[in-house]
């Protein structure tokens, strides 16, 4: 290879190379943003997924500002935005068994009657609205759990009262 050939190759080499890398990098750099934005796209389709279950706590009103009035408020409209028809929640303890000791926790800070109504109107939904007739011994079985086994913490016997009553009532009928 004589000295002309050798720059003129030289010289075709310094203009492919840069060509070539001005074409391949966007080209890369496009397949990896790509590829962010459909894993974006993913993670926010799985976040506000209409499959996702989650318990929808109630919004009490700014003008109740006492704990016993707004437990007063709480206790009868806690399961309002429940559904008690969708027996998946059964199976997924994280949110329903939570949902319920929370129910259990603001109890204490509110009447005594207030309580038993929304107990036994808790109770009235469950076996009204789910047709597969699995949410009421489901929450039967936590009320008994929590309120009344020796063992458990929260154990409260005026509280398992109403449950008693409902089950009683609902045997005779």
């Amino acid at each position: 290879m004589n000295k002309k050939e050798y720059k003129i190759s030289f010289s075709i080499m310094w203009m492919i190379y840069p060509a070539v890398l001005l074409i391949i990098i966007p080209l890369i750099f496009n397949r990896c943003n790509s590829k962010n934005i459909e894993s974006s796209k993913n993670t926010f389709v799985t976040e506000h997924d209409p499959l996702k279950k989650e318990f929808k706590k109630i919004t009490i009103p700014d003008e109740l500002a006492t704990p016993s009035q707004r437990a007063d408020y709480l206790v009868p409209h806690y399961w309002d935005n429940f559904n008690f028809s969708d027996t998946g929640y059964i199976h997924l303890p994280d949110i329903t068994e939570q949902a319920f000791v929370d129910y259990l926790e603001v109890m204490h800070h509110a009447d005594k009657q207030k309580v038993y109504f929304s107990i036994t109107a808790m109770l009235d939904r469950a076996v009204r609205e789910d047709s597969t007739g699995k949410m009421y011994p489901y929450f039967l079985r936590l009320y008994k759990d929590y309120l009344y086994d020796p063992n458990s913490p929260m154990r409260n016997d005026e509280y398992y009262i109403p449950v008693a009553r409902y089950i009683q009532e609902d045997t005779i009928s």
